[in-house]
């Protein structure tokens, strides 16, 4: 609507500037162009015919002649775009770029800016042609850019305040990444120090404690570890490297670790461990009083009582107990509880099966059946007594634990 009506204003002035020349009879003596526009005047005559004009008239006609210069030159009302926009613009852009992906989808909106920018400059661009049909004379293609400049500068903004947004969602996703970052470690601190809440307390100090490496301790190398032993030396059986490590350092620390199962074994109180504890701790005299073999035939006899009264009945034993053939697995450990399979795991280990009759080898680590059913110089060792020791005291230990859960029931 503004282009239209400064299309009829500029002909209606036009059209009045041409009536005063017309009613003023000064039109020039000769065929010539106003501005680009031809006009044709009255031949001359020989007779010096010129006219006199009054002050009066002179003032009308440069008003007409001012009328005619402004209709014939368009009038342009808006200011050149603050191109420094512009500059702000890449600025901003460049530091956007490097925001994170799920932040870029708000940059979406420049696709509806340019979309935007358009549609604006439609009417003003139909505005212009009207006025050059209107006016063939103009015809500038500088004119013709500087028509679509009033956008631009609100187009530069409308970019910089886009990129400056994303600049700053992508800073408030930093702050929220750093956030959740502290969140999830606490989480992961939390859930550590929860997951080690299931550990006995002798475990319970160790940094970074994994729980594989104990299933792998008392599973795989059938090595006690519930309770039994202290601190610092169930942490150097963890992160031994292998078996011949932790069997090494049970021979290392063997009295140490007989004076942690005393320790253990004066702590169950319950009379259902009760004659489990006296047999234990004439074992740790045994052992105090240098009678090795005596002490592993007692733990020997001790840990097959133990497990038969715990296990229940035949069927569930056989479940936790290797079988003859060697097609079972210890797979039914890993279905119990952290307690439970730290307490337990080392009896499988333990039962492996042995039959001298068949001729089989004789293990060189503690066995109950081969403690039981030969007399052996590989399989009646210190190191082996004390590695009893430590499964029995375990298990004594987690059956005293159960009691006296089950009493304060």
């Amino acid at each position: 609507m503004e282009g239209l009506q400064f299309v009829l204003e500029s002909d209606q002035t036009l059209t009045k500037s041409l009536t005063v020349c017309e009613e003023l009879g000064y039109l020039g003596s000769d065929p010539r162009s106003v501005c680009g526009v031809p006009v044709v005047t009255p031949e001359p005559d020989d007779e010096d015919d010129s006219v006199e004009l009054t002050p009066e008239q002179r003032e009308r006609l440069r008003r007409a002649f001012d009328n005619l210069h402004g209709a014939m030159l368009p009038k342009f009302d808006f200011n050149l775009p603050d191109l420094a926009g512009l500059t702000r613009a890449q600025a901003s852009i460049a530091k956007a770029v490097a925001i994170p992906d799920s932040v870029t989808k708000n940059l979406s909106a420049f696709t509806g800016i340019s979309t935007a920018a358009a549609e604006a400059l439609k009417p003003f661009r139909a505005a212009q042609a009207q006025w050059a049909k209107q006016m063939s004379v103009i015809n500038s293609d500088a004119l013709k850019s500087l028509s679509a400049m009033p956008q631009m500068d609100s187009i530069f903004a409308e970019i910089a305040r886009n990129a400056e947004f994303a600049d700053s969602v992508s800073r408030l996703a930093d702050q929220i990444a750093k956030h959740h970052e502290a969140t999830f470690r606490s989480l992961a601190e939390s859930a550590r120090k929860l997951s080690t809440a299931f550990y006995p307390a002798n475990l319970r100090g160790i940094d970074d404690l994994e729980f594989s490496a104990v299933e792998e301790v008392v599973l795989e190398d059938g090595i006690a570890l519930y309770v039994v032993p202290r601190t610092v030396i169930a942490e150097a059986l963890v992160h031994a490297e292998g078996t011949d490590v932790r069997l090494a350092i049970i021979e290392h620390e063997w009295k140490a670790i007989a004076e942690d199962c005393r320790v253990a074994l004066d702590a169950c109180t319950t009379e259902y461990v009760a004659e489990w504890v006296a047999t234990g701790l004439a074992a740790l005299d045994a052992l105090d009083g240098g009678h090795h073999s005596a002490a592993q035939a007692l733990v020997g006899s001790l840990t097959d009582t133990v497990v038969t009264s715990y296990m229940g009945d035949r069927d569930t034993k056989r479940k936790f107990t290797p079988d003859r053939s060697g097609s079972r697995t210890n797979d039914e450990y890993r279905k119990l509880g952290v307690r439970s399979l730290i307490a337990l795991g080392p009896i499988w280990q333990a039962h492996r099966q042995f039959h001298a009759e068949d001729g089989d080898a004789i293990p060189t680590t503690f066995n109950r059946h081969a403690t039981a059913h030969t007399v052996s110089a590989e399989q009646y060792t210190r190191r082996n007594l004390v590695q009893g020791l430590m499964l029995v005291c375990s298990l004594i230990s987690f059956v005293n634990e159960r009691a006296v859960s089950e009493e304060a029931a």
